[in-house]
């Protein structure tokens, strides 16, 4: 069951990724592979729970999607995010944010409408989440400290010790945060050795799956002009990094040659 049900969306998930640039049609792709994968653990090997739940459990999966999914094309959304102006910017933010909040403030864990007073309501914010959506947050973390000493390494000699400082880097610190938060009693589980190897194994693969695109668009970057669309999109993200120009204008750089 679980080798044929989520087929269909990682093929929809192929296509939105192949066909399109749009940010949100990729999150929302992404968000469709996670749920047919819940929806068939819950319907195949828990079926206790979606029999006791009924619509609540349905509902609580799409949400759980929703969370993890979108934070798995957080680095998509973040990037149109930073294109938009500070008004339409805060107009996006705040109503997400005050969703998720309330959320996470509203998981009492009882609801006198069902047996026993159990809600499923805070499966959303504790497993989807706390959860899942940090175990996400440290990888995409540790992907893009560890492809960004790699990127670097390419620039800089020695090359091999830049290089390995950033993947150690890159694995480091998603199990320092980890293990941080699990000591503090700020997660929702405690952080064993387990469960750090598994995140060890799963940023070194993200690293190394980044990293072969992140190395191929600054090997297109020479000189002035990169020619990579993967760079110049995120070029334009940069804002930060733009340098000051005319009013309402920033400057480019200029072309390499002789001064006239």
């Amino acid at each position: 069951m679980f080798a044929v049900f989520p087929w269909p969306a990682l093929v929809l998930a192929a296509a939105a990724f192949i066909a399109g640039r749009a940010a949100l049609p990729r999150a929302l792709a992404l968000c469709a592979v996670v749920a047919s994968v819940l929806f068939c653990f819950y319907g195949v090997l828990a079926t206790r729970i979606w029999e006791f739940f009924h619509w609540r459990a349905s509902a609580v999966l799409v949400l759980m999607s929703l969370a993890v999914g979108f934070a798995l094309a957080a680095p998509l959304l973040a990037t149109g995010w930073l294109r938009l102006s500070w008004p339409l910017r805060l107009a996006v933010y705040l109503p997400v944010g005050f969703l998720v909040v309330a959320f996470i403030r509203n998981a009492t864990g009882t609801d006198p409408s069902l047996r026993f007073a159990l809600s499923p309501w805070p499966a959303v914010p504790v497993f989807g989440i706390e959860v899942g959506a940090l175990f996400v947050m440290v990888g995409l973390l540790g992907a893009a400290i560890g492809v960004g000493g790699l990127v670097r390494a390419r620039t800089r000699a020695p090359r091999l010790p830049a290089a390995t400082l950033g993947v150690a880097l890159g694995i480091a610190a998603p199990i320092g945060l980890l293990a941080l938060g699990s000591a503090l009693g700020m997660l929702p589980f405690r952080a064993g050795s387990g469960t750090l190897g598994l995140v060890a194994a799963g940023c070194a693969v993200a690293i190394v799956l980044c990293g072969k695109v992140g190395l191929r668009a600054s090997t297109r970057c020479g000189g002035a002009r990169c020619t990579s669309p993967w760079a110049r999109r995120s070029s334009r993200s940069r804002w930060w990094l733009a340098r000051p120009g005319r009013a309402g204008t920033t400057t480019r750089h200029a072309s390499t040659g002789p001064a006239s």
